[in-house]
């Protein structure tokens, strides 16, 4: 194969015979769908200026197979790397903030999924790993809030999946066929219907509270948790009240059980109804 030229934001870049793209130096970004279905690419290396990659700018590259992502990159768009179908491994930098929907919809020969450490990823868009069937393990980085829709769904092997404390909701249809036999999840985080019916959700109780402000739980003059949110301290065993801990009148309270009615104890807890997930991505799940 003879090597090719490609006029890429205002760039030359060379595709060598062997398939090979090095992206220059000084490059920031990766415009939308720049490489868009460019079979003919194997790998790409990327320089360390780059700090995003645009919608679609890898789409549909089936012979892609290695991509060194840059230290700095700070977000990978929409369909960056939709069926990708060769890409066997990505390692994703500390300084990625959010993974877009369907970024790696399809990649259906992608084994590994790396998040390197302290992580500032915080979501992960609807069907971003949706169809990768050769997965078989996922560790989630401690700064990961969120899944949308579908995130893992279709991931077929996937028998594996960490998740961080703080995670705060896992979309509807995240891991739908999958292989995930059990998870473990902070009872703070919102479940949608994320796992098949056959998978066994453990619901972990946060290790300790932290201390609060004194006024945090004021309501209608009242410092108590007695009107708490049902099911936001349903976790609750035990109480410390510490000195200044006292009602608007100066008076101390009452340090006793009453002044937390409702808090100890197991509570019953219903999750909102699962969202319609948009059309696309419903389409993609329902063809699994």
């Amino acid at each position: 194969m003879a090597q090719k030229k490609l006029t890429v934001g205002g760039r030359q870049i060379t595709v060598t015979a062997a398939g090979h793209v090095s992206l220059p130096e000084g490059m920031t970004t990766v415009p939308r769908g720049a490489f868009r279905r460019h079979t003919s690419i194997v790998s790409v290396t990327c320089p360390r200026s780059l700090v995003a990659i645009d919608s679609e700018a890898f789409l549909g590259c089936a012979s892609l197979t290695a991509i060194h992502l840059p230290s700095r990159l700070a977000s990978i768009g929409d369909c960056a790397f939709f069926q990708c179908s060769a890409l066997v491994r990505v390692a994703v930098p500390t300084t990625v903030k959010t993974v877009g929907a369907a970024a790696f919809l399809g990649c259906s020969s992608l084994a590994s999924i790396q998040f390197h450490h302290p992580a500032s990823l915080a979501t992960i868009g609807a069907a971003a790993f949706l169809g990768c069937g050769s997965l078989t393990a996922v560790a989630l980085p401690a700064s990961t809030a969120s899944l949308d829709t579908a995130a893992f769904a279709g991931c077929r092997a996937l028998a594996k999946a960490t998740f961080p404390p703080g995670i705060t909701s896992v979309g509807f249809g995240s891991f739908r066929l999958t292989s995930l036999s059990q998870v473990a999840l902070p009872t703070t985080a919102e479940i949608r219907d994320a796992f098949p019916a056959s998978t066994a959700v453990n619901r972990i109780a946060p290790a300790r509270m932290r201390a609060q402000d004194r006024l945090l739980f004021l309501y209608n003059g009242v410092l108590a948790y007695k009107r708490c949110r049902p099911g936001l301290v349903n976790w609750l065993e035990r109480v410390q009240i510490t000195q200044g801990a006292y009602g608007p009148d100066g008076a101390a309270r009452k340090r006793d059980r009453d002044a937390f009615e409702s808090d100890f104890g197991p509570s019953p807890r219903s999750d909102p109804p699962p969202p319609t997930p948009a059309a696309a991505i419903s389409s993609e799940v329902s063809s699994l």
